[in-house]
């Protein structure tokens, strides 16, 4: 004879089931019910209610607070990513995001779907504040709030700047020194001699002594050209090396996330440490997250 307890337990995973179905066909009535979206909707509402019936909470509760709640939290994670392309957008929504083995070549190519930074951190947020955890939650947020900063960095200091080079200051995509140098250099020989021709040929005193002084100021931008130019050079160089320098740091981390299996959060939240010393502005959830599980199992 079952328990009350049992009756319970199968209660309410009659009702999560029949709670994911529902929300399966009301979000996709004419596409596949399986993907990523369902998987993670399932482990969200199973986690949810096993939580919820540990702390004694009503089957109605459930039905009406709980299943509701883990829903949501899958629609925000759902609506973080934008394919490149709108219309694999139900797509999108039923395979929400995977971890990228080739990010920074899908970034150059112009292929890595548009990850909202705003809705990430807030759907990190919203998973902090509820009451149970699942590590394939963990693992997507994590993910993402690592790839957001990898794509909007290459996003601002270079694809965007090739495309609008007129409104970057990226190092890579400003105007060369040395030709810039070269044809100011030409045309202050060219008002220099030109003075000094025009001085000697008037022969007046007063004349000179002007034209002297142009003279001098003209080899003076010179010599003054001449010691710019391999400095600003010297200096974009720097500026090259910090920006390279400050992605290959964000890709290490990412490149943490690889393994299919299980990954240690100390040793992630060390290297994401060591980059954002180097210069990284990580999210701000990221490090909260990553606490959160290593409090927990430590792994996800």
């Amino acid at each position: 004879m079952q328990s009350a307890t049992e009756r319970d337990d199968q209660s309410a995973e009659q009702l999560r089931r029949g709670y994911v179905a529902r929300v399966i066909v009301e979000l996709f009535p004419d596409g596949p019910s399986e993907g990523q979206y369902r998987a993670l909707l399932d482990v969200a509402t199973r986690a949810a209610v096993a939580t919820a019936l540990e702390s004694g909470r009503s089957l109605e509760d459930i039905e009406d607070t709980v299943l509701p709640e883990a829903d949501d939290l899958v629609r925000e994670i759902s609506w973080i990513v934008r394919p490149v392309d709108d219309r694999k957008l139900r797509g999108a929504r039923q395979d929400l995001w995977t971890h990228r083995n080739d990010l920074s070549d899908e970034i150059r190519r112009g292929e890595i779907p548009q990850i909202n930074r705003a809705q990430v951190e807030e759907a990190t947020a919203f998973y902090l504040n509820l009451s149970w955890r699942v590590p394939e939650i963990d693992r997507v947020l994590a993910d993402l709030l690592i790839a957001v900063e990898v794509s909007d960095y290459a996003q601002k200091m270079l694809i965007d700047a090739w495309k609008y080079p007129e409104l970057s200051d990226s190092p890579f995509v400003q105007k060369g020194v040395f030709w810039p140098s070269a044809k100011r250099i030409l045309i202050a020989a060219i008002v220099g001699f030109g003075t000094f021709l025009v001085t000697a040929w008037s022969g007046s005193g007063w004349a000179l002594v002007a034209g002297g002084l142009v003279v001098v100021a003209c080899l003076v931008w010179i010599v003054a050209i001449l010691v710019h130019t391999p400095l600003e050079w010297r200096r974009r160089e720097r500026q090259r090396g910090q920006i390279t320098s400050l992605f290959e740091a964000m890709l290490r981390c990412y490149r943490q996330l690889s393994s299919p299996g299980p990954v240690s959060a100390r040793h992630v939240r060390g290297t994401c440490e060591q980059a954002a010393d180097e210069g990284v502005v990580w999210p701000g959830p990221l490090f909260s997250l990553l606490d959160d599980i290593e409090r927990r199992s430590g792994r996800f």
